[in-house]
């Protein structure tokens, strides 16, 4: 981390020249003022006298004559003491405010705005101050009283008091100047509220410059609001809603793939157990059922254990009608059972993965001590999670666990404030730069002449992109695997045979070829000849598949249904936002042959969509290095990022240069 000299000053005077520096100051001024004045004027005799002349040294009368080198030392302290004293003072009344005031007048553009300073807007403007120098911080909550404000400043950021609903206090913000805005104030209601306000302030501010786009982060806790924010969106804004507890399932599962532990290349399943379905636990259950479609095909299981199960998987149905039983174009098995049938001779016996979700983190470590004290046979290769929210020292507790004497237990905390309120995560910079590549890359195939502004994509294409990036590392750690030290074919005979495979369609009896598309290969799309070279076409296709039944997934989630087709007929649309209806919302056994009756804009596409599929996989290191330039992000062991992208990228990087 760069030191930053100017950030420490302010740190410094801030913090120390505080109420009790001015206290000891003035006390010290009268001490050495006195003392120096006695010794001229007598401590007895002149002790009005000398107490007057201590009373005109601290309101600044510095004319005295003092013969006694002792007492001309001690007057010259009172008045270092002094000057210390009024820059207390001034601090403490006017320099805060004089700071503010002046960066507010002249250099507040390019900024970060932060509305809302409770915790998770606190933990997230010290992580900013502290980690990212470079950034200009202003913070704004409606709590004049807020101590975590003064602590901003306090840490040299910049903090006001006022409404961010009030038009007057966004102006003084200069919203419309702001690199970013994050809403977190810890109500769905005021941030919803906010960001109403600011998308009516930001198109009046810039009619004139419509390529300014602003990108604004709101925390939502309630997944149903999420539905309202289409209503909000403007041109030009670019909206990213979050939860805490959302950014603690995918900062686990960023840097613990579901199903790390498990051989998912040959037949072996994953088998989670969530354990406490509230907040953070439902937002596991959602990624895990995203996520976890592996190489093998076989079906992910979980398992919720919860006191209330019976009520919570009503809550969770609603939230999403989904089978809990499904295969075919999804693969998943859910359970719910009471939370007691998991402290059972053999409750954990099945499970790979169990991760405790539950609100109380002192419950969770009671749970797990009780496993380990009466299912210690079932320990081995099991990995246990525990989402620790704000007990950060809950941490060093979890390391310590002991299975016996000697062997400690592998209990990995997550979740913990100070990383899911982070800049990185909040903001999450590499994924989206990732999902933008993505999309970049989508538009390629399918739309050449024109290229989609990131911005103006919806919040479900935002997410939907983003989540094929966060499902890279269960395809990467496939991948690493499957990566030969020799080529199965020559490039132009893969080419060929993927043709063939995947991109050619028969149409009225014609052979109708995307071949423009695989051309992409050769100089585009990076690392694609590598992978089409040194891993078999069969397991491409093994790979393909696992995407098809995440993207099934996602979609079926987000509440979107399949497109019955007309019999004898094309299908009317491809797909219907508003119904939430997609014709290729099948398996991938399907795909070929409805990819022949697919019509957009009354024009028949002539495309084969397994080859999207395909593509997909093939994309993996060229949205990698779009991201990641520099290895040491990925090489850091406190970093949020799995081992197999960093693993995936040295093994490219060095077949490429054989």
């Amino acid at each position: 981390m760069k030191f930053d000299l100017k950030r420490y000053y302010r740190s410094f005077i801030y913090s120390n020249l505080n109420d009790t520096t001015m206290l000891i100051c003035g006390i010290l001024t009268v001490f050495f003022s006195f003392l120096g004045h006695s010794i001229e004027n007598g401590f007895f005799s002149g002790f009005l006298k000398s107490a007057y002349q201590t009373l005109a040294l601290l309101l600044g009368n510095y004319d005295f004559k003092a013969t006694n080198i002792v007492s001309k030392c001690s007057l010259y302290i009172a008045i270092v003491f002094t000057l210390f004293f009024y820059c207390s003072v001034f601090i403490k009344l006017l320099g805060k405010k004089l700071r503010t005031w002046c960066f507010l007048k002249f250099c507040v553009k390019n900024h970060i705005v932060i509305c809302g300073a409770g915790d998770m807007g606190y933990a997230l403007a010290k992580d900013i101050l502290n980690k990212h120098q470079d950034k200009k911080l202003l913070v704004v909550d409606i709590n004049p009283t807020n101590d975590n404000v003064n602590s901003i400043c306090t840490l040299g950021g910049y903090a006001i008091s006022g409404n961010a609903i009030d038009k007057d206090v966004l102006n003084k913000l200069n919203i419309t100047k702001a690199e970013k805005i994050i809403l977190m104030t810890g109500k769905d209601i005021s941030n919803l509220e906010i960001l109403d306000a600011i998308t009516k302030v930001i198109p009046e501010a810039d009619k004139n410059d419509p390529d300014n786009e602003k990108n604004i982060y709101i925390h939502l806790e309630s997944k149903e609001n999420y539905e309202i924010l289409p209503s909000i969106k403007r041109s030009g804004i670019n909206i990213k809603a979050f939860s805490v507890y959302d950014n603690a399932a995918q900062t686990l599962f960023m840097k613990h793939p579901i199903g790390e532990n498990v051989d998912t290349i040959d037949n072996d399943s994953v088998n989670l157990a969530i354990v406490g379905f509230d907040a953070a636990g439902l937002s596991v259950l959602y990624r895990a059922l995203a996520l976890g479609h592996f190489f093998n095909g076989k079906p992910l299981n979980v398992t919720i254990f919860d006191n209330n199960h019976e009520k919570k998987r009503a809550e969770f149905l609603k939230l999403y009608p989904i089978n809990l039983k499904a295969g075919g174009i999804i693969n998943w098995n859910i359970d719910f059972k009471d939370d007691g049938e998991l402290f059972n001779k053999d409750g954990i016996e099945n499970f790979n993965q169990i991760i405790f979700c539950k609100t109380n983190v002192q419950a969770s470590l009671t749970d797990i001590a009780r496993i380990i004290k009466n299912q210690s046979a079932h320990l081995e290769n099991k990995q246990f999670f525990i989402f620790i929210d704000k007990h950060d020292g809950i941490k060093g507790i979890a390391n310590d666990i002991k299975i016996d004497n000697k062997n400690k237990m592998d209990i990995i905390p997550f979740g913990n404030f100070s990383q899911i309120c982070s800049y990185d995560v909040v903001v999450n910079e590499i994924y989206d730069k990732m999902a933008i590549r993505a999309d970049q890359r989508y538009n390629q195939l399918h739309k050449p002449e024109y290229e989609t502004n990131w911005g103006d994509l919806s919040p479900f294409l935002q997410d939907s992109n983003r989540m094929q990036v966060e499902h890279l590392p269960i395809k990467l750690k496939a991948i690493n695997k499957l990566l030969s030290e020799n080529r199965f074919l020559e490039y132009d005979e893969a080419k060929e045979k993927a043709r063939n495979r995947w991109f050619d369609l028969m149409l009225n009896n014609q052979n109708v070829s995307d071949i423009s598309k695989i051309d992409l290969w050769d100089k585009e799309i990076k690392g694609a000849k590598i992978l089409a070279t040194y891993i078999s076409l069969d397991d491409i296709e093994k790979l393909a598949k696992m995407e098809k039944h995440r993207w099934n997934a996602f979609h079926i989630l987000n509440g979107w249904t399949t497109l019955p087709k007309p019999e004898g007929q094309d299908y009317p649309y491809r797909k219907d936002n508003n119904k939430k209806e997609h014709a290729l919302l099948i398996g991938w056994d399907e795909l070929e042959e409805a990819s022949k009756y697919i019509v957009e804009d009354g024009i028949k596409k002539n495309h084969n969509y397994k080859s999207d599929d395909v593509e997909t996989v093939m994309r993996a290191y060229d949205m990698i290095v779009s991201a990641f330039e520099d290895d040491k992000i990925l090489q850091d062991e406190n970093s949020i990022y799995c081992k197999e992208i960093f693993e995936f990228k040295r093994k490219i990087d060095s077949i490429k240069n054989k």
